[in-house]
């Protein structure tokens, strides 16, 4: 035999709406928990370009790369361009640097000439990283 139970709806906001709350977060928490995104990491670059270059007028760009879950031996291409004040690019440095244990670095040095080896004028110069 069915029957309807009547509850005032106090009753049932109070037993109801925490047991709807506590079955959506077991449902979704419980998907995001199980699920396992092999595919999907997060990659982080940074640089690091000194303000002042040393006596001879060059500098080093010091290249960190930070990728957990890559296999070790994973190639990172990067490429640094350095550009005047009004934006345009004077030199592009490119390499490639290799993630151990999620982790690579790579030390960039820069002689503050330009692709045919002349000396740039004195100013402000922009660093980017693209990797």
């Amino acid at each position: 035999m069915l029957g309807w139970v009547f509850m005032p709806f106090n009753s049932i906001h109070r037993y109801f709406s925490p047991l709807a709350i506590a079955f959506g977060l077991a449902v979704s928490s419980g998907t995001a928990f199980a699920t396992d995104y092999q595919d999907h990491y997060e990659f982080e670059a940074s640089l690091y370009a000194p303000y002042t270059a040393s006596a001879d007028h060059s500098r080093i760009f010091d290249l960190h790369f930070r990728f957990p879950g890559a296999d070790d031996g994973t190639v990172v291409a990067w490429r640094v361009d350095i550009a005047d004040d009004d934006g345009f690019t004077v030199r592009t440095l490119r390499g490639e640097s290799h993630i151990v244990n999620g982790e690579g670095s790579q030390r960039v040095p820069w002689s503050e000439r330009d692709p045919q080896n002349g000396s740039l004028a004195y100013g402000f110069y922009h660093v980017r990283m693209r990797a």
